[in-house]
């Protein structure tokens, strides 16, 4: 990890606080929560390397008003122009954590290529409830999942079919990271209007960005993105979805990798396809941001790697292939044999 000149107060951060969000920059894309320990162990070690910061008295003052200014809305132009329906629902409290909405925003129908955002009908009976689901209504939270479910139909244009299965797999991960970049883009569009971080609350996502901010890691800018912000990103986009939202797509990626198993031969599913993989995240993670485009997957370490319950089940449909594979071999030498016995 390069050295950081840190040049502006970070808004009244203690080290420590700083020091853990260093932390977490340092470590790979995917930090799964039973590494709590390391983070904090790691934290630890970056106070003392950060501890000029307690007197912030030898940096100049740094306010919001100095840097930011409102710049061209490039994003939110373009999410006006996408077409898309707006479904009612009812509220489901059962579904929901606060700190995760496990319950569907809204989505992406790739076979008749439409876009459906929800709202939510039924608060609940308790204020906690009906505050959360106001929130959800709102219009900055119904642009965030357009621009989610957006980023799904531009994936959706790159063909994949000719993929292993297990990258296949992966690629199913690689395009919910990329719809979950895409909306805090677009938070990171409306920050930069004026600075305020109220616009990167509600979001995992957003708020682990602002915390990168608010350490002076980087500052947001209007056209263009240090290699520290792309970083933030990608971690921000993989390590939250990794902790947070990935067990509720585990049952529909299965069902998925299952069907794409069944159209492959065993030699197609196990061929070494990394070249076509790594092109695929190219366009997948490859994003227009203040009418600049940047790939952000040159600043992956490395794929976002299957859960354990999802690679036994890759590794379960591949040897199932081979078995298959191998019978319909046996049935055509049979057959062969028994046409060469009636023909004498």
């Amino acid at each position: 990890m390069p050295d950081f000149k840190i040049k502006f107060v970070v808004y009244g951060m203690s080290a420590k606080t700083l020091a853990t969000a260093v932390a977490l920059l340092s470590l790979s894309p995917v930090t799964s929560l039973n590494r709590k320990e390391n983070i904090q162990q790691n934290a630890e070690e970056k106070i003392q390397e950060f501890s000029l910061l307690k007197d912030s008295a030898r940096f100049p003052s740094y306010t919001a008003g100095s840097v930011y200014r409102p710049f061209s809305h490039a994003l939110r132009n373009e999410l006006k122009k996408v077409p898309h329906r707006v479904d009612t629902v009812d509220f489901c409290p059962q579904l929901v954590d606060k700190n995760y909405v496990s319950q569907n925003l809204g989505y992406f129908d790739a076979e008749n290529r439409q876009i459906t955002i929800h709202h939510f009908r039924d608060a609940g009976f308790f204020e906690d409830d009906f505050l959360y689901v106001k929130r959800l209504n709102a219009p900055d939270s119904k642009e965030a999942v357009l621009a989610h479910e957006y980023r799904h139909a531009v994936n959706s244009r790159y063909d994949r079919t000719n993929l292993s299965l297990r990258d296949y797999a992966q690629s199913l991960r690689d395009d919910e990271i990329s719809g979950c970049i895409a909306s805090l883009l677009l938070k990171r569009e409306k920050f930069l209007d004026n600075g305020d971080f109220r616009f990167l609350e509600g979001e995992p996502e957003a708020e682990y960005y602002a915390e990168a901010v608010k350490a002076g890691l980087f500052y947001p800018q209007y056209g263009k993105m240090s290699r520290m912000e792309q970083r933030v990103l990608i971690i921000a986009g993989s390590k939250i979805w990794e902790q947070s939202r990935s067990a509720g797509y585990d049952k529909a990626f299965r069902e998925r990798i299952a069907q794409y198993a069944e159209q492959k031969s065993y030699a197609e599913l196990s061929a070494d396809t990394e070249a076509e993989y790594k092109k695929l995240c190219s366009h997948y993670y490859t994003f227009k941001f203040d009418g600049t485009k940047i790939d952000l997957s040159k600043e992956r370490n490395r794929p976002l790697p299957l859960n354990d319950e999802t690679d036994n089940y890759v590794k379960i449909l591949l040897f199932k292939a081979k078995v298959r594979d191998l019978s319909s071999s046996a049935r055509r030498h049979l057959d062969r044999f028994a046409s060469r016995i009636l023909e004498r």
